[in-house]
C-alpha cells in the first residue's frame, strides 16, 4: 500500500494527471507509448470510434502533454471478441483484417458477451488509455517528457491504480531501427522494471503501407535481435515476458489489440502491476532524476552529445549548450554515485 504522497515538488501548473478521486482502483490503466508519429493518438480514436485525440502529421508530435480517456463498462459491448495467445503468427494480414498474439482474426463482425466479459475480467470496469507523447520532440527536451509521464503514472499510482497493460508502438516501415530508437528502448524498460516487463505489448505499426515482404523481415529482426531480450524464445510461453503483436489502422485491430492486453492480463495471477518508476516516486520518494528511467535518459543524451560533434552554426551550438544542460540536471550526487557504485541503493 502507497505510503501518502504529495505531487507538489515536481509537478507544473499545466501537468495533465489524476486528481484524487478521479481514479478508481478497480480502473484498468493502459499507457500507450512509443515514438513521435508511430500512431498512438490514430490508436486512441480508432479505439473510441471518434476524433477525440489530435493525430500527428508523422514530423512534427501532436501530443507534447498527455491525456487521458476513460472507456466506460457499457463502451465496451459488441467491442471485444476472444484472441489468441503471446506467439506472433508467420503469416501476414489479410486485407481488412487484423492480426493479434498470433490469431489471424476474420472481418466479420465484432462480439462480446458476458461470458467474454467474465473470462476477461472487466465486468462493471473501466478502461483508462493514456495517450504519451514520445522521445525526441522537436521542441520539447526528452527530460521533460519523462517527468510529465513520470506526473501521470504517480498520480494514479496514488490512488491505487494500477497498469493493466502497457502498449509499445514502433513503425514497422519505413525506417529502420536506429541507436537513438535502442536508447529510448531502454529507458522505456527502465520506466517499466522487470515486473512490469509481463504487461508490456510490443506493438508494430504502419503495416497498411509496408511491402509484404520488408515486413516479414523487419518483424524477425525485431523478433531475433533489438526486442530479444524482452521476449519470450520462439518455444517458450514465458508470461514473465513482454508479448508482441501487429497494428493497422482500422477500429477492429485497435479493439484487438485492447482484447490481447485484457487477455494476457487475465491469463496472469496478477491483476495489474505497479511499474518500476512508480515505486521510485511514490514508494521510496525519489527524486526524478534518482529513477532508472532518469538515468537511462542521461546516458542516451550523453551518447547524443558524444556524436553531435562540433556546432558550426549559432543554433546548433545552443542546441547542444541545452542538451549539455539537460545531461548536467539529471547527473546525481556524487555520494549517491558512491553509494550506487557498492550496491547500496536500488
Amino acid at each position: 500500500m502507497p505510503r501518502q504522497f504529495t505531487l507538489d515538488h515536481f509537478k507544473a501548473k499545466d501537468d495533465v494527471y489524476l486528481e484524487p478521486g478521479v481514479g478508481l482502483e478497480t480502473d484498468i490503466v493502459i499507457p500507450i507509448m512509443g515514438p513521435t508519429g508511430v500512431g498512438k493518438s490514430t490508436f486512441v480514436n480508432n479505439v473510441l470510434g471518434r476524433e477525440e485525440a489530435q493525430v500527428s502529421d508523422g514530423f512534427k508530435s501532436c501530443t507534447r502533454q498527455l491525456a487521458h480517456y476513460f472507456i466506460e463498462p457499457h463502451q465496451l459491448a459488441g467491442k471485444l471478441k476472444p484472441v489468441g495467445g503471446s506467439k506472433m503468427d508467420e503469416e501476414s494480414e489479410p486485407e481488412g483484417g487484423s492480426k493479434v498474439g498470433g490469431q489471424s482474426e476474420p472481418e466479420d463482425g465484432l462480439n462480446m458477451e458476458g461470458k467474454l466479459a467474465g473470462e476477461l475480467e472487466v465486468e462493471n470496469r473501466r478502461i483508462v488509455l493514456v495517450d504519451t507523447p514520445g522521445f525526441d520532440d522537436t521542441e520539447i527536451s526528452d527530460s521533460e517528457i519523462l517527468r510529465r509521464i513520470a506526473v501521470w503514472l504517480a498520480s494514479s499510482y496514488s490512488s491505487k491504480m494500477t497498469v493493466g497493460g502497457v502498449v509499445y508502438m514502433y513503425p514497422i516501415y519505413p525506417n529502420r531501427m536506429t541507436r537513438n530508437d535502442r536508447s529510448n528502448i531502454k529507458v522505456f524498460q527502465k520506466i517499466c522494471g522487470e515486473d512490469g516487463l509481463s504487461k508490456v505489448i510490443l506493438t508494430t505499426t504502419r503495416w497498411d503501407i509496408c511491402p509484404a515482404e520488408s515486413g516479414e523481415k523487419r518483424k524477425k529482426e525485431l523478433t531475433n535481435t533489438f526486442w530479444s531480450d524482452m521476449l519470450p524464445g520462439s518455444d517458450s510461453e514465458d508470461m514473465t515476458k513482454a508479448g508482441m503483436t501487429e497494428l493497422w489502422n482500422n477500429q477492429k485491430s485497435a479493439w484487438d489489440l485492447i482484447g490481447y492486453v485484457l487477455k494476457r492480463r487475465a491469463d496472469s495471477d496478477i491483476d495489474g502491476v505497479i511499474l518500476t518508476i512508480q515505486k521510485q516516486i511514490v514508494d521510496k520518494s525519489k527524486k526524478l532524476k534518482h529513477t532508472d528511467a532518469a538515468q537511462a535518459l542521461r546516458q542516451k543524451l550523453q551518447e547524443l552529445l558524444k556524436e553531435s560533434g562540433v556546432a558550426t552554426t549559432q543554433t546548433r551550438r545552443e542546441k547542444l549548450r541545452a542538451l549539455a544542460s539537460e545531461i548536467a540536471a539529471l547527473r546525481l550526487p556524487l555520494s549517491t554515485r558512491i553509494m550506487r557504485f557498492f550496491g547500496r541503493t536500488s
